[in-house]
């Protein structure tokens, strides 16, 4: 699994041990994916490392939500980047 290092970091702050594995494979199962469909996201791996932080912050710790994006992201990962941008907007309009 080639996931980049802040991405394992997050998942161990965000996941119990049981859960790690599960959340590394789902995490490491799109770049495989992306690759098979030639998709933009494989030729990027910035796209990549951005759709998976942003699936770690929709998720927030919760390994159900963690499938459920990683399918919404492999129709399309733009979605799920926009979701957790969304998110962040949301959040700095409350703590005004």
């Amino acid at each position: 699994m080639d996931l980049d290092q802040k991405i394992i970091d997050t998942i161990n702050r965000q996941f119990t041990s049981e859960e790690v594995p599960f959340v590394i494979n789902e995490l490491a199962s799109l770049k495989m994916t992306y690759v098979r469909q030639n998709n933009t996201m494989a030729a990027s791996k910035e796209n990549l490392l951005n759709t998976q932080q942003a699936i770690l912050k929709l998720a927030k710790g919760n390994v159900n939500d963690v499938a459920e994006l990683i399918q919404c992201a492999k129709v399309d990962f733009r979605d799920v980047i926009m979701w957790a941008m969304m998110e962040g907007r949301k959040k700095k309009n409350t703590d005004s």
